[in-house]
């Protein structure tokens, strides 16, 4: 896998993130495009953030993805502003990605913070190529901020590196 990209739409209602990604599932099973991990987060009217996937990834996919939100919601809400909806994963993935820099800059995590305001949703995306355009132009479509971020490979064999590290 040589790398992956990590697409995002912010949404100003509680429940947008989910049905959009309801959608997304829909064109993924009718064969329009193949989705590596996708989840739903909701801000509630504090600081906290809960994750919503879909369906359990299994060790592999899960974790990693697991791993990539959980950093990115930690640089987000900080542990405390966390709460795990239907999955395990990315709370002990938000420690793995803690020792990691996953080349978030400064600048798109100020944009996606002001963004993800309480009482929004945001959909997160992992898509590999050649896919990411078709879903970045799907999403687009919705009424949403996009942003997107490129995970290089030296980050994403870090993260796997951590991973089998924790597990043993």
């Amino acid at each position: 896998m040589e790398s992956l990209e990590l697409i995002l739409v912010v949404f100003r209602e509680t429940n947008q993130a989910s049905l959009v990604l309801k959608i997304l599932k829909k064109h993924e099973k009718d064969g329009s495009f193949h989705l590596y991990s996708a989840a739903a987060l909701v801000k509630g009217p504090g600081e906290k953030i809960r994750i919503e996937e879909p369906q359990d990834l299994g060790a592999g996919r899960g974790s990693l993805f697991g791993a990539i939100v959980g950093g990115l919601v930690g640089l987000l809400g900080g542990p405390a502003g966390v709460l795990v909806g239907a999955t395990a994963g990315a709370a002990t993935g938000g420690v793995v990605a803690s020792k990691i820099d996953l080349g978030f800059s400064k600048d798109f995590l100020d944009r996606l913070g002001k963004a993800l305001k309480p009482d929004s949703s945001a959909i997160l995306v992992l898509v590999e190529e050649p896919w990411n355009e078709q879903v970045a132009k799907e999403l687009g479509q919705e009424e949403g901020k996009l942003f997107r971020h490129v995970l290089k490979s030296e980050i994403l064999q870090e993260l796997e590196k951590s991973q089998k590290e924790q597990t043993y």
